[in-house]
C-alpha cells in the first residue's frame, strides 16, 4: 500500500508561481495535517519518504513523528526557472501562451518541461518495491500527477484532469507490480 499525499497550503499568495521555491507552510497547517491523519489508517511499518522542500518535509515530520524521514530531491515540483516567485499575471502573455500550448516540451525559461519532471518521477517510482513495502509518500501536485499518469499509463497531456488539492491523500492497493487501485480519500 502506498500513500500519496500532496502538501497543505503554502504560505504565499495566490497567483505566484512557486514550483521548486522553498516556501513555508501557512498558518492553517496544523489544521490542513488533522484532516490528512483521519484520512489515513497506517498500521503497519511504513518508509516515509517526503519532498526535501519545507512544505512536504514538515508535514511528513508531523504526520510521522519519530519515523525517519527519506528526503527524494527526484520528487521536488516542476522548476518554474526564471518564473519562480512571479506573478502569473506578470509573465510576458506571449511566452505563457507558448508554454501553456505545449507545457509538455517547452520548460519555463530556465526551469523543465513536463516530460523532464515525468521522467525524473519515473525514474524515483521504479526503486520503489510497491509488492513488498509500504510507503507515505509526501509531494507536490506535478509530482502526483505524474506518478498516476504512469500508473494508468495515460497521455501526459491528460495528467490535469484530475482534481488533487492541497492535503490530498490518493491510497494505492497493489495487485502486483503494475496494477493498483487507486482510491482518492
Amino acid at each position: 500500500m502506498i500513500y500519496l499525499i500532496r502538501h497543505t497550503q503554502p504560505a504565499v499568495a495566490k497567483g505566484f508561481c512557486y514550483g521548486q521555491t522553498d516556501l513555508d507552510v501557512a498558518d492553517s497547517f496544523e489544521y490542513e495535517a488533522i484532516q490528512i491523519l483521519e484520512k489515513m489508517n497506517c498500521d503497519g511499518e511504513v518508509k516515509v519518504i517526503s519532498s526535501p522542500l519545507n512544505r512536504c518535509l514538515k508535514l511528513a515530520e508531523y504526520l510521522f513523528p519519530g519515523q525517519e524521514i527519506n528526503l527524494e530531491a527526484e520528487i521536488m515540483e516542476l522548476d518554474f526557472g526564471k518564473w519562480e516567485m512571479n506573478r502569473w499575471d506578470d509573465l510576458d502573455p506571449e511566452i505563457l501562451k507558448a508554454w501553456g500550448n505545449n507545457f509538455l516540451s517547452t520548460p519555463p525559461p530556465g526551469g523543465e518541461n513536463f516530460n523532464q519532471l515525468f521522467y525524473r518521477v519515473c525514474r524515483f517510482w521504479k526503486e520503489l518495491d510497491v509488492e513488498n513495502r509500504n510507503y507515505a509518500i509526501v509531494a507536490h501536485d506535478g509530482v502526483i500527477r505524474c506518478i498516476l499518469s504512469h500508473l494508468l499509463e495515460m497521455p501526459l497531456k491528460k495528467a490535469f484532469s484530475f482534481e488533487i488539492p492541497y492535503g490530498t491523500v490518493i491510497q494505492l492497493n497493489f495487485f502486483d507490480a503494475k496494477n493498483c487501485k487507486i482510491r482518492f480519500l
